[in-house]
């Protein structure tokens, strides 16, 4: 179980004096919100904020995932419990309802958000208000930083903004990952461009994460259970007309490849031997049909998690979601026959 000694009584992360600072309080953890400073989008810091709290449900949630799957059920329901607590009071004292965003901190001015505060997902006190945080998210752009374009793609993607995060994935200048092949990079730089940072690397892995929001969320493959044996296959293609992705599991390569036109979407997907998988396609609701290997079938709803983690489903924004069941194997799920 993690340990519990940095939350407050009012349930959020307060961040300690730092005896490097002579006892001084923290303010915030600025690498964390992001690097460079120019990037943060005016952050208020203080020693209760979003971004820290954010990562601190998240993890907590992780751990009370592989607590419970590794059978200890005291530390899932310590953990289950703590994710719960902060994510009550971030609900109550970090997030403006009636502007649908998250603000840096409860003590910021004005309650001041910021796209650094508001694209952390699990920051967001309810899937059904996802889609309004972000809507404002996508008309701001890339205005973050390349380690901070992780967690903006996910909340566009989360937050039913899939074309929007296809658009800034294929930017060709400025801001994006096709900038940096135009400067001559033969991996992922460091930042987006060297006006940012003179002595720039090349080779910075935290700028890479297109290499897991394109399987993972364009093509929606991850795993609902742990060890993979349910898979979800969630294709949010927006304004592609075709792809393809191989993606590696320990059980085996689940493959995706989808066609759209016309208002019509076909996937052919294959799933390992020892796996199932729930497949949701773009605008299917519950109790449409939907034709698998030619037959028709009706989409149900994928069930919400338990607080403790039970691995179904694997996030927040998956839960409700109208989907069919496939077994192992070659399939073909189509919006019509």
């Amino acid at each position: 179980m993690l340990p519990t000694r940095y939350l407050a009584p009012d349930g959020l992360v307060d961040l300690p004096p730092d005896p490097l600072l002579e006892g001084r309080p923290v303010t915030g953890v600025p690498e964390l919100v992001d690097w460079p400073s120019s990037e943060r989008d005016g952050f208020v810091f203080s020693r209760q904020n979003t971004v820290v709290n954010a990562l601190a449900y998240a993890a907590y949630a992780a751990m009370a995932q592989i607590a419970l799957v590794a059978g200890d059920q005291a530390g899932a329901r310590g953990d289950a419990a703590a994710a719960a607590r902060i994510r009550s009071a971030m609900r109550a004292r970090l997030y403006d309802p009636r502007r649908a965003r998250s603000a840096t901190g409860p003590a910021s001015p004005t309650r001041r958000s910021s796209r650094a505060s508001t694209r952390w997902p699990s920051a967001w006190p309810a899937p059904r208000r996802a889609k309004t945080a972000a809507a404002w998210i996508a008309r701001r752009g890339m205005a973050c930083s390349v380690y901070c374009a992780a967690y903006l793609l996910e909340a566009l993607y989360d937050g039913g903004q899939p074309q929007a995060a296809l658009s800034l994935l294929t930017a060709g200048a400025g801001d994006g990952w096709r900038h940096m092949i135009a400067l001559g990079a033969g991996s992922t730089m460091e930042v987006w461009d060297p006006s940012l940072k003179g002595n720039l690397t090349y080779s910075h892995a935290w700028a890479a994460s297109p290499a897991f929001i394109i399987p993972g969320y364009l093509f929606g493959v991850r795993a609902l259970t742990p060890g993979w044996g349910t898979v979800l296959i969630r294709p949010q293609p927006a304004s592609l007309t075709r792809g393809s992705v191989l993606v590696p599991t320990p059980r085996g390569e689940v493959s995706v490849a989808f066609t759209a036109g016309g208002g019509r979407l076909a996937a052919r997907i294959d799933v390992p031997a020892t796996a199932t998988a729930e497949v949701a396609l773009p605008g299917v609701h519950a109790g449409q049909r939907v034709w698998v290997d030619g037959v028709p079938e009706t989409a149900g709803v994928l069930p919400a998690g338990d607080s403790a983690g039970s691995g179904t489903p694997a996030s927040d924004s998956d839960a409700g979601l109208a989907v069919v069941p496939v077994g192992s194997g070659w399939h073909r799920v189509a919006t019509a026959p």
